[in-house]
Order: C-alpha cells, then structure tokens, then sequence
C-alpha cells in the first residue's frame, strides 16, 4: 500500500470513527443552537483536513480522538470569536448601513417615522434637538447621506457626526419611552 493511500484510509477510519463525536461536542458547546451548523461544520472539515496535513504526527498519537478533540475545539472558539467580532463590528458600524442600496437603508427610526401614527411625533422629536442635531437628523435619517459624506459637507470629524446620529437615537428613545409613559399612565 502506498503512503497516500495509507494516510487517506487512515483519515477515513477516522472521519468515520469521531465525525460525529466532534460535531456533538461542538454542538453541546454552542448550547444546540442552530445559526451554528454551518460554522459548526466547517469546524469539523478543517479538523480532519488538520489530520490529513499532520498525519505523520497523528499516527503515532496515543490518543487520536484526544487530539481531533482538541483541535476541533480550539477551531471552532476561533470562528466562534471571529463571527463574534464580525458582529460587534457591525453592530458598532454606523456606516455599514448607509453604504447599502437607498432602499435598504432604512434605519429602525426611518421606519418608525414611515409609520403614519409616528409622524405626529416627528415635530416632537425635532423639538428635543439642537440646530445642529437637526440638521444631522435630517441629512443622515432623512436623506440617508453616510456618515462620511455628511462630515464631508459640514467639515466635521466622522466621530462627530457619529457621536450626533448616536445621540439623536438615544433622544429618541427617550422620547418615546417617555410618550409611552405618559399615554399609559396619562401624566
């Protein structure tokens, strides 16, 4: 028997003997949630593909599983650390939306505004601004101008920009909550 064809019926005992096993421990270690099976499987391909490369190594291992265990493991918390960061990233990205097609742009604001019962509050909202954060509010949510180009307009810093569109929205929220007290309790 060749080498090449030692390593692959050797990688394929394995696949065969601990697949399962590796993807029932990552599963068990993302609570069994379901947004995790792609990232879960990539996981165990590139575990076996590890194998495959690091055979030499693994069959003189005295525990196999051990080892596939382990380097699954630690392959799936880097993607699972990666796709956390991706997350965050986007999460924090103000930037990320206004890059998109006009038509996906709409922000939760701009939706709560489209809705007809809201525009009532739209004066309101205005009222609780700074000239400032008005026209902020207006080229950002209104005119769904990126942060970039409205620093670039207005010779702002994007920061600044982001630090009013930032407080715009907690304004608003405030407002709202605020609306939603006084219409329950009619204060």
């Amino acid at each position: 028997m060749t080498a090449t064809n030692e390593r692959e019926k050797f990688i394929t005992e394995l696949y065969t003997l601990y697949a399962e096993t590796l993807d029932r421990h990552c599963r068990a270690y993302v609570a069994y949630a379901p947004e995790y099976d792609g990232l879960i499987a990539e996981c165990v391909q590139e575990t076996f593909l590890s194998a495959f490369s690091e055979y030499e190594t693994l069959k003189d291992h005295p525990c196999p599983r051990g080892w596939l265990l382990k380097t699954c493991h630690h392959r799936l918390l880097n993607a699972l650390r990666k796709a956390r960061r991706a997350r965050k990233h986007e999460a924090f990205s103000l930037d990320q939306q206004a890059e998109e097609p006009e038509e996906q742009t709409l922000s939760s604001v701009e939706r709560w505004l489209a809705n007809e019962a809201a525009k009532e509050y739209e004066e309101e909202i205005l009222s609780l601004l700074t000239g400032q954060e008005q026209a902020a509010y207006t080229e950002y949510f209104k005119k769904g101008k990126s942060i970039r180009r409205i620093a670039e307009e207005t010779g702002k810093s994007e920061a600044a920009v982001k630090s009013s569109v930032a407080r715009i929205r907690r304004k608003i929220r405030l407002s709202k909550i605020f609306t939603f007290w006084q219409n329950l309790f009619g204060i």
